[in-house]
């Protein structure tokens, strides 16, 4: 018999793939500080409140002290305006003068003496500047020079030892001084010889107003004056005659001139005037008020006018154009009279006379003259 047929050998099997084992990794463990965090994280951060708060108060206080530092810088720009004359304090005379001072450069300056405008002025490249003011009227006054934000302030001392001893003031209208009176005159001047007649020389005489009278040349101009102050102008009347009310003069000795139309002296006469009576008073005043210069004249300075009234006086407002320049308050003396004294500068100025205490009032007089260089 035949052996035995031997089954084919099958193919071994395929080895399988070796299969490569990886020990599991475990993921490490949270570190503990970040459980912390996490755990501080999940609440609300109350830290910040306080945080807040110190910003918040931080901050009102940059914003506080900036404002605080305005001042100073306004303060500083104020000071940025000098007045170098006259200094404060100083003693002026009653007549025009020149303020002049610092400044920062181009800056527009507005000059005020006692709050009414008197002048302007602009600062120079240089930062100097200057100003002509009208002549102030006699006592304390207080200028203040404002530009740029800035303000500088001085007050002087007017003096005008000349000065009648009335108040200042300024009236024109009813009394005419310049109107001829031929009573008690010599008329038999009218050929031209001037005189004066009254008061006689060396005379004393009572306290307050008084009349000059004399006679020179029919339709002469002339000038009179006190002491060299200017009482204003008349007309000799056609009879050779003339007169003219002085102005409650001061107590004590005083010179009385007349000046012709060239400036030449006509004549002069000296006389004393009285103190008022001890138990004199104004309270009993009741005299038509008169002004004692005429509107439209044309006189050298100082001048004075002035006359009687009633009441408590008079309150007198110059003005230069449109422009207020000044305000007296002028109560009667003794001798129910008042007076004037002025020395504004060269050019045309008018007065305003209003009863004293009603502002309101329309002007009792209204004068404008031209005062001559």
């Amino acid at each position: 018999t035949g052996a035995a047929a031997t089954p084919a050998a099958s193919p071994p099997p395929r080895a399988a793939a070796p299969v490569v084992t990886t020990a599991p990794v475990s993921p490490p463990p949270p570190p503990a500080p970040a459980t912390v965090t996490a755990e501080r994280r999940g609440g609300f951060p109350w830290w910040i409140i306080p945080l807040l708060l110190l910003l918040g108060l931080g901050g009102c206080w940059l914003v506080n002290q900036n404002r605080a530092a305005t001042p100073p810088a306004s303060s500083a720009q104020a000071a940025s305006i000098v007045v170098t004359n006259p200094t404060s304090g100083a003693d002026l005379p009653a007549e025009p003068f020149t303020m002049s001072g610092t400044g920062p450069a181009n800056t527009e300056l507005t000059i005020s003496d006692e709050g009414q405008e008197v002048g302007k002025a602009t600062v120079g490249a240089d930062g100097a500047w200057s100003a002509e003011l009208p002549a102030p009227t006699t006592g304390e006054h207080t200028y203040s020079v404002d530009g740029g934000g800035g303000r500088s302030e001085l007050k002087v001392n007017v003096t005008d030892a000349s000065a009648g001893a009335g108040s200042t003031g300024t009236d024109t209208g009813s009394t005419d001084t310049g109107s001829t009176d031929t009573s008690g005159t010599d008329t038999g001047a009218a050929a031209g010889t001037f005189a004066i007649s009254e008061p006689a020389a060396d005379a004393t005489l009572p306290a307050g107003t008084f009349t000059l009278r004399g006679t020179g040349t029919a339709g002469q101009e002339v000038e009179l004056f006190e002491d060299g102050t200017s009482l204003g102008k008349i007309t000799i009347g056609e009879d050779g005659a003339w007169s003219f009310d002085v102005p409650s003069p001061t107590a004590g000795a005083h010179t009385y001139t007349v000046r012709g139309p060239d400036g030449t002296d006509l004549g002069s006469v000296a006389a004393t005037v009285s103190a008022p009576d001890a138990d004199a008073s104004a309270a009993d005043c009741t005299k038509d008020y008169t002004l004692s210069i005429t509107d439209g004249q044309t006189v050298n300075e100082p001048f004075r006018f002035g006359g009687v009234g009633q009441g408590q006086g008079y309150s007198v407002t110059v003005k230069r154009g449109e422009r207020t320049i000044g305000t007296k308050d002028i109560p009667l003396d003794a001798t129910c009279g008042w007076s004037y004294q002025s020395k504004p500068g060269a050019g045309r100025i008018t007065y305003e006379v209003r009863p004293l205490g009603d502002a309101a009032a329309a002007p009792l007089s209204t004068v404008n003259l031209t005062v001559g260089q």
